[in-house]
C-alpha cells in the first residue's frame, strides 16, 4: 500500500509486509482479535473499534507493528498544515487496544498529534501495554532567536523524568523550574519560590503542575518522553495567598491531557479563576482569554490563573476538543469595550496594557474583572501597565463604565532604547461614544487616542510612576438610517455637535468626504470625528443597508406590518403636513395612493 491518502477499514488481523507504509484514516472494527504484525505503520488517523466485548485489560486489537501517528493531516500534501487539516489522532473508541511494538504520537513545526478518547473502561475503549512498552509522546517547540527565553512547558507524561526532557534539549542549555504561590519570598532576595527541577531520576509532575523552561537562543528542541497517560478527571489544589511578596493567587498549571483542551469550557467548569496567561516567546509579552491568548490550551502547554480563594482546578474530559485558536468569548452584555495600549521601541521591543469598561466595575482590584501584570521576563523590552491598591500592577484594568472614567494612571518602564512610543493598539481600538488622549504630565506633550504616536526620548531602564495619564471624554454617538428614496444618512449626535466637530468619511470603494451626509450607497463606511478643542478622536464603522421597496421595518419582506406603516402614512392625521418620506415608494415626497398601488403588487414577497 503506497501514498498517504487510502482510508482503510479492516475487520481482520493486517500484516504489513511494506516499509514506508502510510495511511490516511486506519480503522480496526472487527468483533473478534485482531493482530497488527510486521513493518512499522504511519497513520494519519488510526481508530480503535473493536465490539467483541466489555472486558478491560484483554487483547482486542494487538500491535505488535510499530506505529507512528503523523503530526497533522496533510490532505492536500503540500506539507503544510491548512484550514480544516487537523492534528493526527489515535482514537480508541471501543475496545481494548494491546502495545507490544513501538508507538509515537509525532509532533513538529505543523501540528502534534493527539489521543482522541481517554476513557479507560471496560465499556468504553482500554489501552495497555506489554511489559517495557508505553508510547512514546513528542513535543515540538518553536524557537526564539532574541536571546535565552522562558517557555511555559508541561507534563502530561506519566513516567516521564528529567533525563528525558535534557536530552530533548541537548545540546542546548535548559533550566526546569517549578513555582511556590504561597512561598513568602524575602525582601533581601535570599529565598525565592523557584524551584529547579535537578537529578536526572527526577519524574516529572503530571497532575497538572506546570513548569518554566530556560533556555538558550534558537533551541527549537521536540520533547520526547515515553510513559502512559491520564484517562480521567485531573484536580490540582491552588493557593491563594496574599501575604507579603507572595504570589498573590497565581498558580502555574498545565494541560494534562495528550489532547488540547478548550479554554473556555476550563473556565466554564472552574469558578475560582476568571482567565488565564500564556506567554508570547515570540514577542515577550503575556496574553490573557481577553488579550489575545489562544482559546485552545495545546498539548504540554503551560499558563497562569489567578485564584481567588484556594481551592482545587478541575481538568475534565468534556473540556478535550482539537484545533488551535478557536477560543470565542460570550459577549457581556454589560461590558462597553477594551481599549489596547502599546509601548514600543525602535528595535521592535514593546509591552501592552489594556483598559476595559464595564458596568459592574469599580477602581479597586477585582480578580473577576481585572487581569494582574506579569513581566515579560526581558528588561530589554519596554513594560506599560496601571497600578491600583497602591502597588497592584494590571495589565487589564477594568475601572468603570464609560461615564465614570475620567482619568488612568499609567507606569512605564523603559527598555534599553532611549526612544519609545505610546500608542494605541489598532487591534483593540476604543468603543464608541468615548475618546481619550495619551498625556505626559512633565513635558505638557499629549496625542489622541487613536491618533498618531507620543514619542518620548526616556532613560533607559528606568521607570516612571504617575507621569503618564490617559484621560477619557464621553462624546456623541455615530448613527445611521436608512431609507428607500433617500439612501443612508449618518448622524453624529445632535445636530450643534456635530457642527462641533470635524468629520471625515471614506468607503471599501476608495470614496472620501466630509460631514454628516445623507444619500449614501449601500455598503461599509469609516467616519472619524476630531474635536478640534481638545484634540480627541471619535470613530466608528457604520453599515449602510439597502432597502427595498415597501420594506418599511427593513426585516427583508414586505408584510403585513409595512402595509399597517403605510396605511397610517396616507391618512390624514392632526399636525400631519402630508408628506412621510419611510412610506414614499415613488420618492415625490409625498404619500398618495399611487404609493398604495406601488406596494401591493409586492405585498408578500421577500425582498431580492
Amino acid at each position: 500500500w503506497t501514498g498517504g491518502e487510502g482510508n482503510v477499514v479492516i475487520g481482520g488481523n493486517l500484516a504489513n509486509n511494506i516499509s514506508g507504509t502510510t495511511f490516511g484514516l486506519l480503522k480496526f472494527n472487527g468483533d473478534t482479535d485482531q493482530n497488527i504484525t510486521g513493518q512499522k505503520i504511519t497513520v494519519d488517523s488510526l481508530v480503535v473499534e473493536n465490539t467483541q466485548n466489555d472486558v478491560t485489560n484483554d487483547t482486542d486489537v494487538h500491535f505488535q507493528a510499530d506505529v507512528d501517528i503523523v503530526a497533522f493531516d496533510d490532505a492536500d500534501g503540500d506539507s503544510e498544515r491548512d484550514s480544516g487539516e487537523s492534528s493526527g489522532v489515535f482514537n480508541p473508541v471501543e475496545g481494548t487496544t494491546y502495545i507490544t511494538g513501538t508507538f509515537t504520537m509525532n509532533s513538529d513545526a505543523n501540528g502534534t498529534a493527539r489521543i482522541a478518547t481517554l476513557d479507560n473502561s471496560g465499556g468504553g475503549s482500554n489501552v495497555r501495554f506489554g511489559i517495557g512498552n508505553s508510547i512514546t509522546f513528542e513535543r515540538y517547540v518553536p524557537a526564539v532567536s532574541d536571546g535565552y527565553s522562558f517557555l511555559l512547558l508541561g507534563n502530561y507524561v506519566t513516567g516521564a523524568t528529567r533525563l528525558e526532557w535534557s536530552n530533548s534539549f541537548s545540546p542546548a542549555f535548559n533550566m526546569v523550574m517549578s513555582f511556590d504561590e504561597d512561598f513568602a519570598v524575602l525582601a533581601d532576595g535570599g529565598s525565592t519560590a523557584w524551584s529547579v527541577i535537578s537529578g536526572d531520576a527526577t519524574t516529572l509532575s503530571s497532575d497538572g503542575t506546570g513548569y518554566v523552561v530556560y533556555t538558550s537562543a534558537n533551541s527549537n528542541p521536540t520533547i520526547t518522553a515515553t510513559g502512559g497517560y491520564n484517562t480521567g478527571q485531573v484536580s490540582l489544589s491552588m493557593t491563594s495567598s496574599s501575604g507579603a511578596n507572595q504570589g498573590g493567587g497565581m498558580n502555574l498549571l498545565t494541560n494534562p491531557f495528550p489532547c488540547p483542551i478548550d479554554g473556555a469550557q476550563l473556565l466554564s467548569e472552574n469558578g475560582l479563576f476568571s482567565t488565564y496567561y500564556i506567554y508570547d516567546n515570540a514577542t515577550d509579552t503575556w496574553k490573557t482569554t481577553l488579550t489575545g491568548a489562544p482559546g485552545t490550551i495545546d498539548i504540554g502547554q503551560s499558563f497562569y490563573v489567578q485564584a481567588s480563594a484556594g481551592g482545587s482546578v478541575d481538568f475534565n474530559l468534556s473540556q478535550l476538543t482539537h484545533g488551535t485558536n478557536s477560543f470565542v468569548r460570550e459577549i457581556d452584555p454589560l461590558e462597553q469595550g477594551i481599549v489596547g495600549f502599546q509601548i514600543s521601541q525602535e528595535d521592535g521591543r514593546f509591552g501592552k496594557t489594556f483598559v476595559r469598561f464595564h458596568e459592574d466595575s469599580d477602581e479597586t482590584f477585582e480578580w473577576d474583572f481585572d487581569v494582574s501584570h506579569r513581566a515579560s521576563g526581558n528588561n530589554n523590552n519596554p513594560e506599560i501597565f496601571s497600578v491600583v491598591d497602591e502597588d497592584h500592577a494590571l495589565h487589564l484594568n477594568s475601572p468603570g463604565s464609560k461615564s465614570d472614567v475620567n482619568f488612568v494612571n499609567l507606569t512605564v518602564e523603559s527598555g534599553s532604547s532611549s526612544t519609545v512610543s505610546i500608542s494605541m493598539d489598532e487591534d483593540f481600538p476604543l468603543p464608541e461614544g468615548i475618546c481619550g488622549l495619551i498625556v505626559d504630565t512633565e513635558t505638557g506633550a499629549s496625542t489622541a487616542i487613536g491618533g498618531d504616536p507620543l514619542v518620548l526620548d526616556l532613560q533607559p531602564f528606568t521607570t516612571f510612576e504617575d507621569r503618564f495619564i490617559l484621560e477619557f471624554m464621553t462624546t456623541p454617538n455615530f448613527t445611521v438610517t436608512s431609507s428607500y428614496c433617500s439612501g443612508g444618512t449618518v448622524h453624529f449626535g445632535t445636530e450643534e455637535e456635530s457642527n462641533a466637530w470635524i468629520i471625515n468619511w471614506s468607503n471599501e470603494s476608495g470614496n472620501t468626504g466630509s460631514g454628516c451626509i445623507s444619500g449614501l450607497q449601500p455598503g461599509t463606511y469609516d467616519f472619524e470625528a476630531l474635536d478640534p478643542i481638545s484634540q480627541c478622536i471619535s470613530s466608528s464603522e457604520l453599515t449602510v443597508n439597502e432597502v427595498c421597496m415597501g420594506d418599511f421595518n427593513l426585516n427583508g419582506e414586505r408584510d403585513i406590518t409595512d402595509l399597517l406603516i403605510l396605511l397610517v402614512g396616507i391618512q390624514p392625521v392632526n399636525n400631519f403636513d402630508g408628506t412621510f418620506p419611510e412610506t414614499d415608494c415613488d420618492c415625490d415626497g409625498a404619500m398618495t395612493t399611487l404609493d398604495l398601488l406601488m406596494f401591493l403588487p409586492q405585498f408578500g414577497n421577500y425582498c431580492d
